[in-house]
């Protein structure tokens, strides 16, 4: 009995270290790793300012301003390590990022603003 408990678990052992190596053979046959990596990180970046534009009504000012630095530090980063690929067109990708942003940080700066003069009234 203890053989096939044995058995059982090297068999399992051997599936999943298979399992794995398969997994990532298969992303590194799919896109070469920097390609990956920027495409990876535009979407990462896409989400983030999506989750950002939509919350920005129901989060106070601190909480949107630190929310608003890190995603600024995710594009930086990202257009740094991304923008000069020439295969694909991040640079453009990061371009429309970078101004879907600072629209959003204009309108949330007037609205901020317009939220202090009522206040003041």
């Amino acid at each position: 009995m203890a053989w096939i408990q044995f058995y059982v678990t090297v068999a399992t052992v051997i599936y999943v270290v298979i399992g794995i190596y398969l997994g990532l053979a298969q992303q590194s046959l799919v896109y070469p790793a920097v390609n990956l990596h920027c495409s990876y990180r535009i979407d990462l970046a896409r989400d983030r300012l999506l989750s950002l534009i939509e919350q920005a009504p129901r989060v106070r000012t601190a909480k949107a301003q630190i929310a608003s630095d890190q995603f600024s530090n995710l594009l930086q980063d990202t257009q740094a390590r991304c923008a000069n690929t020439a295969e694909h067109n991040f640079g453009e990708q990061i371009e429309i990022l970078t101004t879907i942003f600072h629209e959003h940080q204009e309108r949330r700066m007037r609205e901020v603003d317009a939220r202090r003069r009522l206040l003041e009234l």
